[in-house]
């Protein structure tokens, strides 16, 4: 499968009536109001407005016109409201009516292709109309960037380049709304233009999916019915916090928790409203089956929240490495020399020698928790306490720990990746790489094996390799699996992919930079996090 680039920019779609997306630090239960962060990064004290923004107009269709970049959006005046909050004022001029859609269009290769896009945005029954060409949420596509190539981040808009002879379709979309494709011809410069098939048009759809959430890509390669595949459409992102220091924790009921390294305890909704904030310290939270999310509190006490963020009970004297990992019947910690296995309402069920600090945890279907220290050893526990096995890496463990059908998956500083038996610890295989095992493993149920070092790496079960793609250097960003075959991945220059089972490319961005945290939630949406800002794709 050829590889298809598409750049995904993601930012927040700026409306004609601006939202302001709060980090409230409202939690209730002995937490108080410690204050709340606004959208441009500060932190007011005592300030605790209600979660979630306020509705503002939304975006309802988008027209593909003809015509040249417009000038940029003018950049919002803060101004403060009688809370003490800033909020933006926007100064852009609404267009009086929608542009007439484009039509098929012939460029001779070395050409440009010229678009603009309109957005039709609505509140109740008041509509207006913004030129959204140059809004960083707005995505300019192709269906073939090998003949077109599309616009690169804004400023640049839609202005397209042919760069070889053959047929595309130009789309865009923005916030999950998609603009009919129009089809773009580039010829030969000593030829003329053969026909182009017309691009399809994008039909509703009556399931539960995002409105317009078709993309460009889907009109390359059309998704299987009943699959959950993340076609690289922004949902929303939030801006204004700390960095993240934790894991990204989705839970059943599709709210995210993190901390952020100014101590506090993040619960955003699927909407990415802020359901509360907590105080916390620590860099590390886990959610149980259940949706009870344990974290620990300044002091070092562990807390034990519900997902409304109500207190359910705590226990003293827990400071620690952890919460680590949370089952049905436990939460564990590190505690010294000692992992301990803590049940409600705060009764230790057992303690067990684990002398170097664990780095990561995972809970197999057994009921094992499987434990590994950076550079050191993994060790499996049985729900007990007692240790089962103790497996050394060459070199020491490095990455992450991947569990699934009586096997654990490790990797090692040396670049090995190694398939364990959840039983004994016994090594099935051994992949051999050049690098460190920097990203990964990670599983997915309709695909291979994924990880990466010198290169990003796809296992067969057996460990037998299915495929590989070089990196010219070695992989540190996390990946996540998408469950549906794909993976998100690193590639070079800070750029993300989202590449499928048999390694082709979905799409691609650079606007993530570095990722810091990458999970794909159980509904099957990627949250990213990257210099303090979190963001939702579908």
């Amino acid at each position: 499968m050829s590889w298809r680039l598409r750049w995904l920019v993601v930012a927040p779609v700026v409306l004609f009536v601006a939202t302001t997306m709060l980090m409230s630090s409202c939690g209730g239960g002995g937490g108080g109001c410690e204050g709340s962060f606004d959208e441009f990064g500060d932190f007011i004290a005592g300030l605790c407005p209600s979660p979630g923004a306020e509705p503002g107009f939304s975006l309802e269709m988008i027209v593909i016109g003809a015509g040249t970049v417009v000038p940029s959006t003018p950049t919002p005046t803060p101004s403060r409201t009688a809370t003490g909050a800033k909020t933006p004022v926007i100064t852009a001029t609404p267009v009086a009516t929608l542009v007439a859609s484009a039509e098929p269009t012939a460029i001779m290769v070395g050409q440009q292709a010229n678009f603009i896009a309109n957005g039709l945005f609505v509140k109740g029954k008041k509509s207006i109309v913004f030129d959204i060409t140059n809004r960083s949420s707005t995505l300019w596509s192709s269906s073939n960037p090998n003949v077109l190539l599309p616009p690169q981040p804004s400023p640049l808009g839609g202005i397209y380049n042919g760069i070889a002879t053959g047929c595309a379709c130009a789309g865009v979309s923005s916030g999950g709304v998609s603009a009919d494709a129009i089809s773009v011809n580039v010829f030969p410069i000593a030829g003329t233009p053969s026909p182009c098939p017309i691009c399809p048009t994008i039909a509703a759809t009556p399931t539960s999916t995002p409105k317009g959430a078709q993309t460009a890509a889907a009109l390359i390669e059309p998704t299987p019915t009943g699959t959950a595949r993340i076609n690289g459409i922004l949902q929303w992102s939030v801006t204004g916090i700390s960095p993240v220091a934790s894991r990204l924790v989705p839970s059943n009921d599709g709210t995210l928790y993190f901390l952020t390294r100014d101590g506090f305890l993040h619960a955003l909704d699927a909407a990415g409203n802020q359901r509360f904030t907590r105080l916390a310290s620590g860099s590390s939270i886990a959610v149980s089956p259940e949706g009870i999310l344990y974290a620990l509190a300044p002091a070092g006490t562990l807390q034990a929240i519900s997902s409304k963020g109500k207190p359910q009970w705590t226990m003293t004297g827990t400071s620690g490495n952890g919460p680590l990992a949370a089952s049905s019947s436990a939460v564990y910690l590190q505690q010294g020399d000692e992992l301990i296995a803590i049940a409600a309402p705060g009764t230790v069920l057992w303690r067990a020698t684990a002398t170097d600090p664990i780095s990561v945890a995972s809970i197999a279907e057994n009921g094992d928790i499987i434990t590994a220290s950076n550079g050191k050893s993994v060790v499996a526990f049985s729900s007990d306490g007692a240790q089962k096995w103790s497996f050394a890496p060459d070199g020491g463990f490095a990455g992450e720990i991947a569990v699934r059908g009586g096997i654990v998956y490790v990797g090692s500083a040396t670049g090995k990746l190694y398939a364990l038996d959840e039983s004994n610890g016994a090594a099935q295989w051994t992949y051999d790489t050049a690098s460190a095992i920097g990203s990964g493993p990670v599983l997915n149920p309709a695909g291979p094996i994924f990880f990466g070092s010198d290169a990003i790496y796809a296992l067969n079960p057996d460990g037998t390799l299915a495929w590989s793609k070089p990196l010219a250097k070695p992989a540190v960003s996390p990946m996540a699996s998408d469950g549906q075959g794909g993976v998100l991945a690193p590639l070079d220059g800070d750029i993300s992919a989202m590449l499928n089972s048999d390694g082709g490319l979905t799409w691609a961005t650079r606007t993530f930079g570095a990722v810091e945290r990458a999970v794909v939630s159980p509904a099957g949406v990627l949250y990213v996090t990257s210099n303090g800002v979190v963001y939702a794709v579908r």
